[in-house]
């Protein structure tokens, strides 16, 4: 990409309401590149998926959801959820996330030394995703908020841990919509 040029992310014009709304309250550009790409692979991955919402389907999998995540369900998302939750303590937030992402995988997936999805990624022949196959706003959707917002509270602040978390999402999103 030509550094003068800004990267964009642009939610495709046949989206639902559904899509739009939530990509309008994540659509961070100052979060960087990386992010960026997560956002454009779940669009991708959405798109695939026909922008299905499975309803009554949930991705709770067997970590707990962080918090924030809860209330921002709870309240019905964007479009009534007009604004970028506040993770108010980031340690605390990185440690659900991990703790809530880390249940979601299927059980093919390796598990690191801190119980975080092993960077050494085999895809398993059945190419059985369980929970994180769930489409629509139960699914990836939840994962790229709790991304965004994380990014937010780090205030432009590296974080190799944010940054890991990203390239998992990325590459779920990705595999799968292969």
């Amino acid at each position: 990409m030509d550094d003068d040029k800004e990267e964009t992310v642009v939610c495709p014009a046949d989206a639902p309401e559904w899509v739009s709304s939530n990509f309008a309250v994540i659509n961070r550009r100052d979060l960087g590149p990386q992010y960026l790409g997560v956002l454009a692979a779940w669009l991708s991955l959405e798109a695939k998926w026909g922008y299905d919402a499975s309803k009554g389907t949930s991705c709770k999998g067997t970590g707990e959801r962080p918090e924030l995540l809860d209330k921002w369900i709870r309240g019905g998302r964007a479009p009534r959820v007009r604004k970028v939750p506040a993770v108010e303590d980031v340690s605390t937030f990185e440690r659900q996330v991990w703790g809530w992402w880390a249940g979601l995988q299927p059980a093919w997936r390796k598990m690191d030394v801190d119980g975080r999805p092993s960077e050494d990624r085999e895809m398993d022949s059945s190419g059985d995703w369980g929970v994180l196959e769930v489409h629509g706003q139960n699914g990836m959707l939840n994962a790229v908020a709790v991304a965004c917002w994380w990014g937010v509270a780090l205030e432009g602040h590296s974080s190799r841990s944010w940054e890991r978390f990203l390239d998992d999402v990325s590459w779920v999103c990705e595999e799968q919509t292969e």
